[in-house]
C-alpha cells in the first residue's frame, strides 16, 4: 500500500505559504499539549498500577478466605496496567515527537519538517494497526459467543 501511495504524491514547488505555516504551527502546538496530556496519563496508568497491585497483593492478609488468589491477581493487574502504559506511550511519543520537529522546522526553516511528519504517519498507523487488532479480537470474542450459545 505505501508503494502505491508514493504513485500519488502530488509534487510541491517552493516552500509553505505563510497561512500553510500558520496552520502547522497550530497544530503542532496543539499536538504539543495533547502529547504531554498523554504522558501525565501513562504516568498516572504507571502509578495506579503499582498503588492497586500493591493494595490487591496485600488483600491476602486482610482477607484469608481469597487465599493466594489475591496475591496473584496484584501482579496480574499490574502486569495488564503495565502493559496498557506501554502501549499508550508510542503513540504519544510519536505525537510529541511530530510536535517538536513541526515547530523546530517552522520557527527555524529547518529540514526536520519532514522528520515531523514521518512521526506522525508513524502515530497514525499506530492506532491504525491496533484498531484492526481490537477489530479482529472483537470479532474473535463475537464468533466464541456464537458458537458457545449455538452449542447451548
Amino acid at each position: 500500500m505505501e508503494n502505491l501511495d508514493a504513485d500519488f504524491i502530488p509534487q510541491v514547488d517552493g516552500e509553505l505559504d505563510a497561512m500553510a505555516k500558520s496552520y502547522l504551527l497550530s497544530t503542532a502546538k496543539w499536538a504539543r499539549f495533547l502529547a504531554i496530556v498523554g504522558f501525565v496519563f501513562v504516568a498516572i496508568i504507571v502509578l495506579v498500577a503499582f498503588m492497586a497491585g500493591t493494595i490487591f497483593s496485600s488483600m491476602s492478609a486482610l482477607a484469608p478466605q481469597m487465599g493466594a488468589m489475591s496475591g496473584s491477581f496484584g501482579a496480574v493487574f499490574t502486569a495488564i496496567y503495565l502493559g496498557m502504559a506501554a502501549v499508550y506511550f508510542f503513540p504519544t511519543w510519536y505525537l510529541f515527537k511530530f510536535a517538536t520537529n513541526a515547530i523546530k522546522a517552522i520557527e527555524h526553516n529547518g529540514s526536520s519538517l519532514t522528520v515531523a511528519f514521518s512521526n506522525l504517519k508513524s502515530c497514525f498507523k499506530f492506532w491504525g494497526v491496533m484498531c484492526i487488532i481490537f477489530i479482529g479480537f472483537y470479532g474473535l470474542i463475537a464468533v466464541i459467543a456464537g458458537i458457545v450459545l449455538a452449542v447451548r
